[in-house]
């Protein structure tokens, strides 16, 4: 059997498995019932990290205090070094001997 049969029968039977179908429902609604759960105190974190980027923003430091850290990371500088060589007149074989491509990657999932 070819993988993407294989793959595809996999899922459907595990589409079809009601014991598979029940855990899922159950751990659906234990999420959404943690979920709600967790509202109020996500609403309060949610206003007092506001304040706390607010300020850390403004001194331009790190402040760690009751076990919270609120780590300051200066914003990243980026140069496109493309850019630079083609406007400088660099070869576009110039260019393309220094540019590098990561690997490509694949992703399987069912339709």
């Amino acid at each position: 059997m070819d993988p993407f049969q294989e793959y595809r029968f996999a899922h459907d039977e595990l589409e079809a498995d009601r014991e598979v179908a029940a855990l899922w429902d159950a751990v659906v609604e234990a999420q959404r019932k943690h979920d709600l759960a967790c509202i109020p105190y996500r609403e309060r974190m949610s206003a007092a990290e506001a304040v706390i980027i607010g300020a850390v923003l403004e001194q331009g430091k790190s402040v760690t205090l009751h076990n919270i850290e609120a780590r300051y990371m200066k914003g990243r500088s980026s140069t496109s070094w493309k850019s630079v060589a083609e406007e400088i007149g660099a070869p576009p074989e110039i260019v393309a001997k220094h540019t590098k491509e990561g690997e490509p990657s694949v992703m399987v999932r069912a339709l």
